[in-house]
């Protein structure tokens, strides 16, 4: 069987299982783990690191499903290399099911792609509206973890995801504009809900110390003003070949045998995986300023 057949085989092997589930009784909604990955600055890389974990938490065995949430600028599968031929807007408003808009991209990745140029979701409670939610539980019992790939910014249809999301990954890099609005997307979400279970992802370092100094800056003002601590989950260097990877439109995951890159996303999947399950992440190597905060 070659590639593309296989692809076509495990999604439509996910709708029977939806079917079948369907006709007996489900697991509590809540078994599954939902996991946004958000970020206040465009361009701080959620989508990249997004992309990426789903191909490493699928290499740890997990069967993921990576849904693009981004109204408008979605841009999941363009990382992916894929071709949707039916998205997630296209089922809630001809109620179809989401499976028909379930693909399989490389590595087993199951994706539910977004529409690009179509922003119909963007105001407050609009996916609920759409009946994104709802359709949303009957593929949960049937994967081990959904990632939500949010958009940027601090609209609705962010701050909607966040709020049905186990965990947020707030990714963001160490310009300073990108850690404001990091802090910002915190303090928005506390003023809106008091609560959230967030941890942090540093993008584009330089260096360990980089993503510590980085990470201790932003906890440290959000225990002072918030009351949160936001574990730091992981780091990515700031290296060409991740950058290429968005060009060749493959995960640099599934193409560097070795590399910094591919470790620390390997690390990052496993931290994460670790607190999910009830456990305490284990602590980073200790950096600069002893460490976090």
């Amino acid at each position: 069987m070659d590639a593309t057949a296989d692809k076509r085989d495990q999604a439509a092997k996910l709708r029977e299982r939806v079917k079948e589930g369907s006709r007996r009784s489900r697991p509590r909604p809540g078994a599954v783990p939902l996991v946004a990955v958000t970020g206040g600055k465009g361009g701080a890389g959620k989508t990249m690191v997004a992309v990426n974990l789903a191909a490493a938490l699928r290499e740890a065995g997990r069967r993921v499903l990576l849904v693009d949430l981004d109204p408008g600028l979605a841009n999941a599968d363009i990382l992916l290399g894929v071709h949707p031929r039916v998205t997630l807007e296209e089922c809630l408003q001809e109620g179809r099911p989401l499976t028909d808009s379930v693909m399989v991209g490389p590595a087993g990745i199951m994706l539910l792609p977004g529409a690009s140029g179509e922003p119909r979701l963007t105001g407050e409670e609009a996916f609920a509206r759409a009946g994104f939610w709802s359709a949303l539980r009957a593929l949960r019992p049937h994967v081990d973890l959904v990632l939500l790939d949010t958009g940027a910014g601090l609209s609705p249809a962010v701050m909607d995801p966040l709020g049905r999301a186990d965990l947020a990954l707030v990714v963001t890099n160490p310009e300073p504009a990108a850690v404001t609005d990091a802090y910002a997307l915190l303090k928005v979400w506390h003023r809106r809900a008091r609560t959230l279970s967030a941890g942090l992802v540093i993008n584009r370092v330089r260096s360990r110390e980089e993503a510590f100094l980085t990470a201790t800056r932003l906890r440290r003002v959000a225990r002072r003003f918030l009351g949160c601590r936001p574990e730091l989950i992981g780091w990515l260097p700031d290296s060409p070949r991740v950058a290429e990877s968005a060009r060749s439109r493959r995960p640099f995951f599934l193409d560097l045998c070795r590399g910094e890159e591919r470790e620390a996303m390997r690390t990052m999947a496993a931290r994460l995986l670790r607190g999910l399950e009830g456990g305490v992440p284990a602590d980073p190597p200790r950096g600069v300023d002893g460490g976090i905060d």
